[in-house]
């Protein structure tokens, strides 16, 4: 996993700011989903009934490994992230939804998210 890759930004955000071991976390981005739970993570799935919240860890499918960020905020229509090797230019971006669903977004899907 080379440093500029978006689970390792995740892995080091949860190690500093929760202090939780998170040495065995790892894999492409898509998977984190279904590995959260092994990694203490609880998980909710793209249209549940539970909402996103400021912390959870936004994990999308698709592309060639998926892709997570951190939700920090979450507003009405839209949830604000950071992330990083998406955008060259910043880590801060704005992710819609509807509800408790976020839409498709080009060839990515929000599986759902991780809660510690």
């Amino acid at each position: 996993m080379g440093p500029n890759q978006c689970t390792e930004y995740i892995i080091r955000f949860y190690n500093v700011v929760f202090g939780m071991d998170t040495s065995r976390w790892s894999g492409n981005a898509e998977d984190w989903y279904e590995n959260g739970p092994s990694w203490e993570l609880k998980a909710y799935p793209n249209g549940g009934t539970v909402a996103p919240q400021p912390d959870d860890i936004i994990v999308w499918g698709g592309g060639e490994f998926g892709h997570v960020a951190i939700i920090t905020a979450v507003r009405d229509n839209a949830v604000d992230v950071i992330e990083q090797n998406s955008d060259p230019n910043t880590a801060y971006r704005t992710v819609t939804k509807s509800g408790n669903t976020f839409p498709p977004e080009g060839n990515y899907y929000v599986k759902g998210w991780l809660r510690k």
